[in-house]
Order: C-alpha cells, then sequence, then structure tokens
C-alpha cells in the first residue's frame, strides 16, 4: 500500500471515529488546552528505502466550536535517529507547526463573527 492510499484509509476511519485510542491515535499533551491529537502510522513499504519502516505522523485538530470537523494540520514521517531526547525535539519542533497552525484557524474563525 501507498503511503499516500494508507493516510487517507486512516483520514477516513478518522472521520468515522473508528481510530483505536492509544495506538491509532493519542492526545498531544504538549498542546495544553487545545484540542489537538497525534494520528500514528508505522509501516512497511517495500518500495522505500529498501523496506524500511516508516513512521508518519498527522497533527490534527478537532474544535469545539465545530464538532464535526477534523482539522488535518500539519503531516511529516518522524525522525527516528538520534537519542531519545533528540528525537523528542524533532517531534516537538513538529508539534510546534500543528499548534501554529490551529491558532492561526482559530484567530480566523474569531475574525468571522
Amino acid at each position: 500500500m501507498r503511503i499516500a492510499t494508507a493516510i487517507a484509509a486512516k483520514i477516513k476511519h478518522a472521520s468515522l471515529g473508528m481510530l483505536a485510542a492509544g495506538s491509532d491515535v493519542v492526545p498531544l499533551a504538549s498542546a495544553g488546552h487545545r484540542p489537538l491529537f497525534e494520528i500514528r502510522w508505522e509501516a512497511r513499504y517495500a518500495y522505500l528505502r529498501g523496506g524500511a519502516t516508516v513512521h508518519i505522523r498527522q497533527y490534527v485538530g478537532e474544535p469545539s466550536t465545530k464538532p464535526n470537523l477534523i482539522l488535518g494540520l500539519h503531516t511529516h514521517e518522524k525522525q527516528v535517529a538520534g537519542s531519545p531526547a533528540e528525537i523528542r525535539i524533532l517531534q516537538n519542533a513538529q508539534i510546534s507547526i500543528a499548534i501554529q497552525l490551529f491558532e492561526q484557524w482559530q484567530g480566523a474563525q474569531t475574525c468571522k463573527q
């Protein structure tokens, strides 16, 4: 299965509320009060880097003002080389992008009112 196909399937499952909490999707503790979550994929793709396991992360928001909306904020390949501290720093930088995008979206919604 291609990465894009896997992502589309997981997003479809998310929209139907069919993701497994704790493995497929987890709340982002570093997002504070913001309703942000991490959707996870770990898969081996034979056509990519000789069959390496790829770790894809997508950060999504579920704004309380729009209960039927999932905002796809940011998607990236998680870097798994390095020490746990180095990996955490890299991932937190990616999470910061999602937080900024969510806050921009919230600001745009406030301006519309």
